[in-house]
């Protein structure tokens, strides 16, 4: 999915929200995206944008899954990779989800954009309480036709390179 069909995509559901029209309200919008191997999912109301090919900024003395900073608009944002918070590898990805300014001035680097979508509650499954490590960050996970999707948690995730950064400080 390209850049013009997420925007196309967005637009759509943008109208439809606003005629009424669309499904039952339990059932909640989500970006879903390749990092690595994996499908994840984030909330569509906590993205304020995808951006692409931006060239990350290293900054030393951070640990390995805050890759730097990327320049948006003139505005620092700091770069989080997910695979190597999630996998322990690094990713080789080239797009970005720009989180909304109010919960982080963070990007999460990823490969693409798999789709928008529309998941009904009841379909999430959760993971166990208590969690450590991976799993500490996952809200839930839901099947779809190509593989389950790890829904993020970005409260943890946030918290996580909070904590992280503050240690290194």
């Amino acid at each position: 999915m390209d850049s013009t069909q997420i925007l196309a995509e967005i637009e759509l559901s943008q109208k439809l929200d606003d005629q009424g029209e669309v499904a039952a309200l339990d059932d909640t919008k989500y970006i879903i995206f390749t990092a690595g191997t994996r499908l994840y999912a984030l909330l569509a109301d906590d993205v304020q944008e995808i951006m692409l090919g931006s060239e990350i900024h290293y900054l030393p003395f951070l640990p390995p899954f805050v890759r730097g900073l990327i320049n948006r608009l003139g505005e620092p944002l700091t770069v989080l990779d997910l695979d190597y918070l999630l996998q322990g590898r690094p990713l080789q990805g080239k797009a970005f989800i720009i989180l909304k300014p109010h919960l982080s001035k963070m990007a999460l680097l990823i490969d693409a954009v798999q789709d928008i979508t529309r998941v009904p509650a009841t379909s999430i499954r959760s993971v166990a309480e208590g969690s450590q490590g991976q799993d500490a960050y996952v809200g839930g996970v839901f099947a779809r036709k190509d593989g389950d999707v790890i829904l993020l948690s970005l409260e943890h995730i946030i918290a996580a390179v909070r904590k992280a950064v503050d240690v290194t400080s």
